[in-house]
């Protein structure tokens, strides 16, 4: 058994200390570490050879290329990826290597080739302000899917790849996994701790945020063809939505509220839609 965490990385000089700190815990383990740095300026390029350097470790790799897309950069990162186990974390969140080898090793001993997590976010500062548990519930985390959250075997997600829009890619991906066919081992401790709130996320990029178009448009694609896992990604559209209506601009809401009411309409899953809001709203315990 052996993990990959493939790590995409960009513009991200001088803010490299929180990857520096847990990257020495997971090479302690046993796993390899991907970091897929999508390259965009010469100065994080430096630090993350300096990191290499630093550490010396042939499990630490480094590849590098300009591709405009954290789902892209996943991507170029799980082609170097050796581990019989995948998981995806970002460089500025903090991990618990350990309690993923742990995850590993259940669900290996049942059969299971897909593990979720417990998660928290937290504040610049590092406080948590609120947590995300999977209950034993696939339905709990969608409305939390946070891809570094899943840790995959290689061989169920070698022939799936991220699409190139810089939010919502991860839980496009996840949606033509089929989750709902899938036997899923839910491990009840909290393995990843998310931050929220620096000038640097996506989410608060308002082109990035329009970008939320497209995987909406992959979303109703996959329902389309995906009649056993439909609810994963109705609830999952429905979210993407949700979400675009509260960051999108006046055109992006207008087309997400018109997308809800079309998908009420036709699919008729007003018990779906009421679903996902009870969860958003109560997923903060």
């Amino acid at each position: 058994m052996k993990l990959s965490a493939v790590v995409p990385v960009t513009r991200m000089y001088g803010r490299l200390s929180t990857l520096n700190k847990w990257v020495n815990e997971a090479l302690a383990f046993g796993i390899e570490v991907v970091l897929s740095h999508d390259y965009q300026d010469p100065e994080t390029e430096k630090e993350l050879i300096a990191l290499t350097k630093q550490f010396d470790n042939p499990l630490l790799k480094l590849v590098s290329k300009k591709v405009n897309s954290p789902g892209l950069a996943r991507n170029v990162g799980l082609e170097q990826a050796t581990g019989d186990w995948i998981t995806f974390w970002d460089c500025d969140d903090i991990p618990s290597p350990g309690l993923y080898i742990r995850m590993i090793e259940i669900a290996e001993s049942k059969g299971f080739d897909i593990a979720i997590g417990d998660f928290v976010t937290s504040d610049e500062q590092g406080e948590v302000v609120s947590q995300h548990l999977t209950e034993n519930s696939l339905e709990r985390t969608i409305n939390t899917p946070g891809i570094w959250r899943y840790v995959f075997k290689k061989s169920r997600i070698q022939k799936k790849k991220f699409e190139k829009m810089k939010m919502g890619e991860d839980q496009l991906f996840l949606a033509n996994l089929e989750l709902m066919n899938s036997q899923i081992y839910f491990h009840n401790q909290i393995v990843y701790k998310y931050k929220i709130g620096h000038t640097g996320r996506l989410s608060n990029n308002d082109k990035a945020v329009g970008e939320l178009i497209e995987a909406i448009r992959g979303l109703w694609l996959v329902q389309s063809w995906q009649a056993a896992s439909n609810q994963f990604s109705n609830c999952l559209f429905v979210r993407l939505n949700l979400s675009l209506i509260k960051t999108g601009n006046i055109s992006q809401k207008w087309f997400a509220l018109i997308n809800l009411i079309t998908f009420l309409k036709i699919k008729g899953s007003l018990i779906v839609f009421a679903k996902v809001i009870k969860g958003i709203l109560s997923d903060k315990k």
